[in-house]
């Protein structure tokens, strides 16, 4: 929903593909007295360093709701049933999937650390096991102890605080909410620590994977 589909759309190719959202896009950078940093534009994927790619996408959240919900309210058919798609799978009692994408997000993110550490045309072999200490530690603390949830600027931090706010989308005579509810309500901790339970499960696949990575 969020990345990698194709028919229909995901999120992510959806607004690439929005012309709603570049107009939107560009008037929420002004707003936010937000610079344009070099090779960004106004496409979500366009980053000028893979390394940290995910950190300036993660406040967008209001213009990318915004031009979906305009496009769902739009001229163009095929663009409203796809829009219109997005909206409903992803709102009201969806909205923990914005906040699990965000985990995975920053799950990809510590990974593709790890790896652009090392060079695969020149090996370091005595680095290699170090930087696999180093990965499995910051998975032990971000995501199994759960202090990826109390850091404000990594994107699950960034999409948290949207979502602990109540949003509304109209679109045609309909409305989209998005929203989990506030940290301090019992029943809101429960559905995000289900969430982070989830990624949990996969940080230890993980760490079962690399009792084969490099075997004694």
């Amino acid at each position: 929903l969020l990345v990698t589909g194709k028919q229909p759309y995901s999120l992510a190719k959806f607004v690439s593909t929005s012309d709603v959202f570049r107009k939107k896009f560009g008037d929420a950078q002004v707003a936010g007295s937000v610079a344009c940093v070099q090779n960004f534009g106004w496409a979500p994927q366009r980053f000028q360093s893979r390394a940290r790619p995910y950190a300036r996408e993660s406040p967008r959240w209001h213009a990318i709701w915004s031009a979906v919900a305009a496009e769902a309210d739009g001229k163009d058919a095929t663009r409203r049933v796809r829009a219109v798609h997005l909206l409903s799978s992803l709102s009201g009692p969806n909205s923990m999937r914005l906040l699990l994408g965000g985990m995975l997000a920053d799950l990809s993110a510590e990974h593709y650390s790890w790896v652009a550490t090392g060079d695969e045309a020149n090996p370091d072999a005595s680095t290699v096991m170090e930087r696999v200490d180093y990965f499995r530690s910051r998975l032990d603390v971000l995501f199994l102890q759960g202090h990826i949830l109390k850091l404000p600027h990594t994107y699950t931090g960034a999409t948290l605080a949207y979502l602990q706010e109540t949003h509304f989308y109209h679109y045609g005579t309909r409305v989209a909410v998005f929203g989990i509810g506030n940290m301090e309500d019992p029943e809101t901790r429960i559905r995000v620590r289900l969430a982070l339970q989830q990624v949990q499960g996969i940080v230890q696949n993980i760490k079962e994977c690399f009792k084969v990575y490099r075997s004694e």
